[in-house]
């Protein structure tokens, strides 16, 4: 295995659009699969603050976060993994510009993400939206070399 420069990482975590959030669940990892966007050193995700993760990270913030990308027939592959402490957004604007990036970079109906946006930026304290700055990072590839598809 290789290991990836700093930005051969930042490279696969703008190309990807999903990753593996991992939170800790008591005394064992948990994931779920989230999209993404990249924002100011940061990257931001939506999911439900009720849910299982959600709830995790309340109690526990620290966090992983992965992406990959991976051409079978040449068995070329690369990961990145992002880890420390997520935050919830709170701030009103920050909510609903949080939606419309997400819309743009999935190529997702702008109208509806306006109004989720709008939608979610009344309820701060209950915000789907949180950030994992990219602070701490690493990543590998297959012997074959970086790929990102």
């Amino acid at each position: 295995m290789l290991d990836l420069k700093n930005d051969e990482i930042n490279q696969l975590l703008e190309k990807c659009d999903w990753g593996t959030l991992l939170v800790v669940d008591g005394n064992k990892p948990y994931g779920i699969e989230v999209s993404h966007h990249i924002s100011e050193g940061k990257i931001f995700f939506i999911i439900n603050p009720r849910g299982k993760a959600g709830r995790c990270m309340e109690i526990n913030p620290q966090v992983a976060y992965k992406v990959c990308k991976a051409h079978l027939p040449e068995q070329r592959w690369s990961a990145a993994t992002v880890e420390g402490t997520v935050e919830q957004v709170k701030e009103p604007q920050a909510i609903r510009d949080a939606f419309m990036k997400l819309a743009e970079r999935l190529n997702r109906d702008r109208d509806r993400y306006k109004k989720l946006g709008e939608k979610f930026s009344q309820k701060g304290e209950t915000s789907p939206v949180y950030y994992l700055p990219i602070v701490t990072m690493s990543g590998k590839a297959s012997q074959n070399g970086f790929f990102i598809g």
